[in-house]
């Protein structure tokens, strides 16, 4: 049974370290750390994936829109429930992009009757310091191993891959997406939440680790 295993909502803006801090979460507790990015490439990569969604994926990552809310839901339900069965508990990353899917999800969780169980941390950064962290970190190229600083060798640490920066960290890119993806467009979820009782605002301004630990305090 997957009952009282926990279910971490992490929401942030892009580059707050919502991806690395619930990929820590997930190896120190055991959890499964479940994107929605990672679960649609997946399901573009699988070789026996459904084909109604298998269609959507494909047509919305063409076109470079959002996947529609009913492929969201049906990929990131089903994969909840089958991690629960296997992991100690689930981090959900970037998988709620606004109120009514928020709702949807409060939806599922009680039907599942989970929602005791489910916890959401917004992880608040300042907006220069944002722009500046992203425009400075670089990624492996080959396995996306993300550096968070500047580093002094262009080879991967991790698979010997080379280390290079995104087009879309520029900082001029990075204030953009901040303008589509910050505080101000999420505030709908972190109210939605906030009213449930169940929200966390986490300041995410320091170092890696201490920023762990205070997500760790906040999820006792």
């Amino acid at each position: 049974m997957y009952h009282a295993k926990p279910i971490v909502i992490l929401m942030g803006p892009p580059g707050s370290g919502k991806g690395t801090q619930a990929k820590h979460l997930a190896v120190l507790y055991k959890w499964k750390h479940l994107s929605t990015g990672d679960l649609l490439r997946a399901l573009l990569q699988a070789k026996d994936s459904d084909p109604e969604e298998l269609k959507e994926a494909q047509t919305s990552t063409a076109e470079g829109h959002l996947s529609a809310d009913w492929l969201i839901f049906r990929l990131a339900f089903r994969a909840i429930k089958e991690a629960l069965e296997t992991h100690g508990g689930v981090v959900l990353d970037g998988a709620i992009r606004n109120a009514s899917q928020a709702a949807e999800f409060e939806k599922f969780f009680r039907v599942e009757h989970l929602w005791e169980q489910v916890r959401a941390l917004y992880l608040e950064v300042n907006e220069e310091e944002l722009i500046r962290r992203i425009s400075s970190r670089r990624v492996c190229e080959s396995c996306a191993a993300i550096y968070p600083e500047r580093v002094n060798s262009d080879i991967c640490l991790v698979c010997g891959g080379k280390i290079v920066q995104r087009a879309d960290d520029a900082p001029e890119v990075v204030r953009a997406r901040f303008k589509t993806q910050g505080r101000s467009v999420q505030q709908p979820i972190i109210d939605f939440f906030a009213e449930k009782n169940i929200l966390r605002i986490i300041e995410a301004d320091a170092l890696e680790d201490v920023v762990f630990r205070r997500i760790q305090e906040a999820l006792e």
